[in-house]
């Protein structure tokens, strides 16, 4: 919706005559798609007052409401809401920097549509098998079983669960149903954001995501084997489609360099 706004002239009074202006320039509404509320501004002229004439003059320039898209409410004149953004709560629509939330999930391979991957979003839920989507490009492999609807889980880059030096995309319990990410700009533990160059997924000869799954936290920090062990490639030569299921994690979001879709 569109800014509303109001001006209301200046009243001016004096013992002999008084004159007034009112100037309203009403704001506009920017949004790309989906829909946001509009900044609602109003402003006052002065009251100017004298003993012979007064004057005076009202402007209201309302503000603009510049919406990325998706709903949120606008309280500031910009609305980036959703994922990633700063304000609102959304559900669906277009965040920051080109990425969709819900709505048709993109078809093709991720790393051509949205550049190089910087957070992966599964889907938690336990199984031991692989299942790529069609046409994917990707290349999975799974080893262990898992049938636990609560587990730990881990992911990162290196092959060795207990690898020291390793980049962490996540690590905590997760149950069935539940939306994990696995992302490469920030460090989970620390909550600090990894430099340039470890911001991304490698996509060196070789690379991969490792994902560990344990019957618990508790096996976890005991040194126990994971029940079960994930490889997701990331390296250049091989693709990514959402979809891809392998074992206990289904591949539904993607955010690269230059775009990306979520689901949450």
């Amino acid at each position: 919706s569109g800014d509303h706004s109001s001006g209301s002239g200046d009243q001016g009074s004096s013992g002999g005559s008084g004159s007034g202006s009112g100037n309203d320039n009403s704001g506009s509404s920017n949004c790309a798609t989906g829909s946001g509320s509009g900044d609602h501004s109003s402003g006052s002229g002065d009251q100017g007052s004298s003993g012979g004439s007064g004057s005076g003059s009202g402007n209201d320039n309302s503000g603009s409401s510049n919406c990325a898209t998706g709903s949120g409410g606008d309280q500031s004149g910009n609305d980036n809401s959703g994922s990633g953004c700063t304000t609102g709560p959304q559900t669906s629509g277009t965040c920051g920097s080109g990425i969709t939330l819900n709505g048709a999930a993109p078809t093709g391979n991720l790393p051509t549509l949205y550049g190089t991957a910087q957070t992966l979003e599964f889907t938690y839920n336990p199984g031991s098998t692989v299942s790529l989507a069609a046409g994917s490009k990707a290349l999975a492999s799974v080893s262990g079983s898992n049938s636990n609807g609560m587990a730990f889980l881990e992911m990162t880059n290196n092959a060795s669960p207990t690898a020291s030096g390793a980049q962490i995309y996540f690590e905590g319990a997760v149950q069935s149903g539940e939306n994990i990410f696995a992302d490469a700009t920030i460090n989970p533990l620390t909550n600090t954001a990894n430099g340039a160059g470890s911001d991304q997924f490698s996509t060196a000869a070789g690379a991969a995501l490792h994902g560990f799954v344990f019957t618990s936290q508790a096996a976890f920090l005991a040194g126990s084997a994971p029940i079960e062990t994930i490889t997701y490639a990331t390296d250049a030569s091989h693709g990514m489609s959402l979809g891809d299921t392998i074992g206990s994690l289904k591949l539904v979001g993607y955010v690269g360099n230059t775009g990306g879709h979520l689901i949450s």
